[in-house]
């Protein structure tokens, strides 16, 4: 099975190898988008309350919580298990390949090869045009 493949530098795209895999709800689209460009663990309780609409109680956030973690398993998990869950956290998997991670790992070295090759992955400004108020549906 292709490696999962998370864009992240000029637009959010996921791809499985050559295919670009289409996430259908735009609050999926962000909660992956937060958990890739972080990533680490996240408390429920905090993708919860980043994800829900304003007059949202804290019963409604989780439950959009979780049906945005089903929707990404269902989208995004033909290529794996895209989610490390437990009861209070979630994570990306390990060994999903995200372009900002790359990007200033190899910015970061003293390598000019490496800053090349990091040029090379920059297609434009982090997210460019996902703004999170605007993608919750």
């Amino acid at each position: 099975m292709a490696e999962l493949s998370i864009y992240t530098l000029g637009g959010l795209r996921v791809q499985q190898g050559e295919k670009v895999l289409r996430i259908s709800q735009q609050r999926a689209q962000a909660l992956l988008a937060h958990l890739a460009v972080e990533r680490r663990s996240h408390p429920r309780e905090t993708l919860a309350s980043l994800l829900a609409r304003s007059e949202a109680d804290d019963q409604e956030a989780r439950k959009q919580l979780r049906y945005a973690l089903w929707l990404l398993r269902r989208d995004v998990g033909v290529a794996g298990e895209p989610l490390v869950t437990t009861e209070d956290m979630v994570s990306l998997a390990p060994g999903i390949w995200v372009d900002v991670a790359e990007f200033e790992a190899l910015a970061a070295g003293g390598d000019p090869e490496g800053w090349s090759r990091a040029a090379a992955l920059y297609r434009g400004p982090l997210l460019e045009g996902f703004h999170l108020a605007e993608n919750l549906d």
